[in-house]
């Protein structure tokens, strides 16, 4: 593995796990988003004019690709919902741009000081190569 995520959780001994997860272009793509589901709650995002959704479980690690995209700087509205006792609750709504030099990394976490709530934190890597163009180096 060349390019690693290390990500470290904190356990209620003062100590930590350590999660690996490889963060090479071949598993990890521009134009996409890794979404790490840490909330303890199922989570929904759509995507799109015509929401396309994707249903992520606790504890699960997900990428969305974006490649049906039209053009390489497109805005795409993100909806995110979580489970409610009886329906989804909409979280948080947004408009992100997606591109073939870009991909992004998003943590669903609890909200400290809202029992049953989740907050979101999102992180943008830009100025990746195309693929074709790393293996000329």
């Amino acid at each position: 593995m060349k390019h690693a995520l290390l990500i470290f959780l904190p356990r209620g001994d003062a100590s930590y796990q350590i999660l690996t997860h490889d963060f090479s272009q071949e598993i990890f793509p521009p134009n996409s988003c890794r979404i790490f589901n840490f909330s303890g709650m199922r989570v929904v995002f759509a995507f799109g004019d015509k929401p396309i959704t994707q249903a992520i479980d606790p504890n699960e690690i997900t990428v969305i690709a974006q490649n049906d995209l039209a053009d390489h700087n497109q805005m795409v509205k993100v909806q995110l919902a979580q489970e409610g006792q009886e329906t989804l609750r909409l979280v948080y709504r947004s408009t992100w741009r997606f591109d073939d030099q870009a991909r992004t990394s998003v943590f669903i976490l609890p909200a400290p000081n809202e029992h049953g709530s989740v907050k979101m934190r999102k992180f943008v890597q830009r100025g990746l190569r195309p693929r074709e163009e790393m293996n000329h180096y």
